[in-house]
Formats: C-alpha cells, structure tokens, sequence
C-alpha cells in the first residue's frame, strides 16, 4: 500500500487538483487527530464520532486512488455532510463537524505564514534543529486549537445541561 506522506502527487492534472489534495490532506490529517481525541472524550457509541470516523475514513480512502482520487472523493464527505444536516438525528453532530472544519481552514490559513517562513529558514540553516522541527511544531499546536473547538461545539450542541439532568438528590 502507499504510504501517506503528504498529498499525493498532481504534477499533470492541474492547479485545482493540486489546491483540492493539499486541502484534503491537512483536513484528513486534522480528522484523524481529532478523531481519538473525541473517541477518548465521548465514546465510540457518540454519534459525532461515528460521522467523524465516517468522514475521515472516506477521506482517506481517496489517496489511495491515484492523484484524482482525493479530488473525487471530495464529494463523499461533502454529500454525507448535506444528508447529516438534513437529518434531524444527525444535524448536531454534522454541525459539529463542520465547524470544526472550517475552523480548520481558519488555522491552516493562519500557520502558513510562519510555516514558510520557518522552511526558508531551514533552507537558510540546514543544520538547524529549531528550523527542522518547528514547521511541523507550529502544525501540530495548532491542532490544540481545533480540538478546542470541537469540544466546545460537542459540549453546546450535544451535551445536556448540567441543571437538567437528574441530581445527586434527586436520584438517592
């Protein structure tokens, strides 16, 4: 099998392709960080998990189907995401995962900046530990930001009040 190390390649297939797959690609890898995290938090039986394990399986899947894959496979998550947010079972957890999502986008679009700048840098000290690790330090503390949220939007979407729910008193 092929190995998942960045987005596959599309040197023939053209920009659109190329923007799709890098996108797909930080998301799948944003996915499937925060999938554990909320498997850990929630429970597997959490019907935000199971969309979430959904989506990113698909996701990945299609990396797996040459450099067109990704950008075909796009619409799989994309459609299971309308069918979630038409169902009124499945709405909270879709909104879940879709802002979680975006706010994906904003911190990927956020960190490019330093990204680039920290990979001159290493281009500028190849023997630079601080510039060798710190591209993918900065990626990775930005996934503490996405897990945030997402356990932000789980708490006010899919969780109980802690007032409703029967008391300590109440049950005894």
């Amino acid at each position: 099998g092929q190995v998942l190390n960045g987005p596959p390649p599309t040197h023939a297939i053209g920009p659109w392709a190329n923007l799709i797959n890098s996108m797909l690609y930080e998301s799948v890898s944003t996915l499937w960080f925060v999938l554990p995290f909320a498997a850990v938090c929630y429970g597997t039986r959490d019907r935000f998990v199971r969309l979430a394990t959904v989506t990113a399986l698909a996701t990945t899947m299609g990396f797996w189907f040459g450099p067109w894959g990704p950008a075909i496979l796009f619409s799989v998550p994309v459609g299971i995401g309308l069918a979630a947010l038409a169902s009124t079972t499945w709405r909270k957890p879709a909104l879940i995962l879709a802002g979680t999502a975006a706010v994906n986008v904003l911190v990927m679009l956020a960190i490019r900046a330093p990204q680039i700048y920290l990979i001159n840098l290493l281009h500028a000290h190849p023997h630079s530990v601080l510039a060798h690790y710190a591209p993918m330090v900065v990626f990775r503390s930005s996934l503490v930001g996405v897990a945030l949220v997402c356990s932000r939007l789980h708490r006010l979407l899919l969780e109980q009040p802690s007032g409703t729910g029967p008391t300590m008193a109440a049950a005894g």
